[in-house]
């Protein structure tokens, strides 16, 4: 039969293993066959270009009438561009569309009671451009803007809207109705060197999962082994600080193509999360 003391020395004996045990699921889980431990590591470097774009556009009542004023529009802002003679700079297009109808102003007038109007509809024609620099980690910051400036005030002459990203026809049109437009950043800074970035990430996660498996094995008094099996763990990606804008009006934003981009001239940033099970010698 046990004594009382000898049960209090057993009931604090089971409470330190709880706490160990408790203490081990913290950063990482002791199972039978193993140690799992999670890792984290992180790289950066500056942005190495720098993307701005506008959308060229051209409208008419004839089809023909406006592929004519898409094409002048595209030629003028194509020349007003190249004619700054920026080394690196390369423009590209996104693809033309072409649209019929346009009936925003009708339905304004039928909320505002005064029915519907026949009115001719116009044919609308766009291409989205993009204008990128390379190098741009190898420039000063003042002298980097200043040539920002250039292309934008550039693309503002020749009737283009420079920004970012270009907008798409239906972005537009939302910023026509409320009359105003929606703040944008007017460059996107990326860099090239994603996959050293993420090279460079895993090692240091790795680096961080080992160390972290070695101190539970210290605490516990075994010895790591091997390494069994790894997991990465999803990152959250950035938020898109235009999606609630854009949702409260049902518009679906196109998925961002890049996650290691800036809309600042700052390092960026690749973390790279991993779950590693060791075994126990």
């Amino acid at each position: 039969m046990i004594s009382v003391g000898r049960k209090h020395r057993f009931a604090f004996i089971v409470m330190i293993a709880l706490a160990f045990v408790i203490s081990l699921h913290a950063d990482g889980a002791m199972a039978e066959d193993g140690i799992s431990v999670n890792g984290t590591g992180k790289a950066s470097a500056l942005p190495d270009l720098v993307e701005m774009g506008g959308t060229v556009t051209g409208d008419a009542e004839l089809a023909q009438d406006a592929m004519t004023k898409f094409r002048n529009n595209r030629r003028r802002t194509v020349s007003a561009i190249e004619s700054l003679k920026i080394d690196g700079l390369v423009i590209t297009g996104g693809g033309m569309s072409i649209s019929s109808g346009d009936i925003s102003a009708q339905v304004q007038q039928m909320m505002m009671g005064r029915g519907m109007t026949q009115t001719p509809s116009k044919v609308n024609i766009s291409e989205p451009l993009t204008f990128q620099m390379t190098g741009i980690d190898q420039a000063k910051a003042e002298e980097l803007f200043e040539t920002i400036i250039k292309v934008a005030d550039a693309g503002k002459d020749s009737g283009i809207d420079v920004r970012a990203k270009p907008m798409s026809a239906m972005q537009m049109q939302l910023q026509m109705q409320m009359g105003q437009s929606a703040t944008s950043a007017l460059a996107l800074y990326k860099t090239s060197r994603v996959d050293e970035l993420k090279h460079q990430a895993y090692e240091k996660a790795m680096q961080d999962a080992t160390a972290n498996a070695e101190r539970l094995a210290k605490l516990a008094g075994v010895k790591l082994g091997k390494v069994l099996s790894i997991q990465e763990i999803p990152v959250a990606k950035k938020s898109n600080p235009e999606a609630a804008y854009y949702a409260r009006y049902g518009i679906q934003l196109p998925a961002e193509s890049d996650d290691y981009s800036s809309n600042t001239f700052s390092e960026i940033a690749v973390e790279i999360q991993l779950n590693v099970r060791f075994s126990i010698e």
